[in-house]
């Protein structure tokens, strides 16, 4: 990450001198940094290494890691759960895959650094009313469940996706990633591709 943080870095730098140069068209009106800059780059344009010129991104995923206390320490310590605190800030995506809520996640972690949930369905009804608890913070719990109920009964590959960054509740559950679901009132829930 680091490395490709400074490659950025340097781009910029070169990419700065080069558009300086543009103007100027004399190497005597630029500074010393915008002229090591030129001759590192051979008085070329700079191009960045992929298709779209943008600050790079990161992405880890941790999977199936129930049980390691060393992932996750307690209250949320450890390298890891600051890493996860502190994804945005540092351009990370960060994707935890388990088959167990509780014992996995950290509840710091659960509570607000969470974006996106994708849950799928289970048959343990007092474990999806846990689960419930704790991510239904927009809804009342019984919507919650009805919601992923609902999202969930077609198919046992089906999930419902629950987007915390969504502008609004009309934009925050999906039935999968394509599929948004609507709640009409008390008790009906339709969906419409989006």
């Amino acid at each position: 990450m680091e490395a490709d943080i400074q490659e950025w870095r340097v781009f910029l730098k070169q990419k700065e001198a080069y558009n300086k140069y543009l103007i100027v068209k004399d190497v005597e009106q630029l500074d010393l940094d915008d002229l090591e800059a030129l001759y590192a780059a051979d008085f070329e344009k700079p191009q960045w290494k992929y298709k779209k010129e943008h600050y790079p991104c990161f992405a880890v995923m941790i999977d199936d890691h129930v049980g390691k206390r060393g992932v996750f320490g307690a209250n949320c310590t450890g390298y890891l759960s600051e890493v996860c605190v502190i994804h945005r800030h540092i351009s990370l995506s960060v994707y935890l895959l388990s088959q167990v809520f509780t014992n996995f996640i950290p509840k710091q972690l659960r509570g607000g650094v969470i974006n996106l949930w994708i849950l799928f369905s289970t048959k343990s009804q007092k474990h999806k009313e846990g689960i419930a608890e704790q991510v239904a913070n927009k809804v009342d719990t019984e919507t919650f469940l009805r919601v992923w109920d609902y999202a969930t009964m077609d198919n046992p590959h089906d999930c419902l996706v629950v987007d915390y960054k969504a502008p609004s509740i009309e934009y925050m559950f999906r039935k999968g990633f394509d599929k948004l679901i609507q709640l009409n009132g008390e008790k009906d829930i339709s969906h419409k591709d989006i």
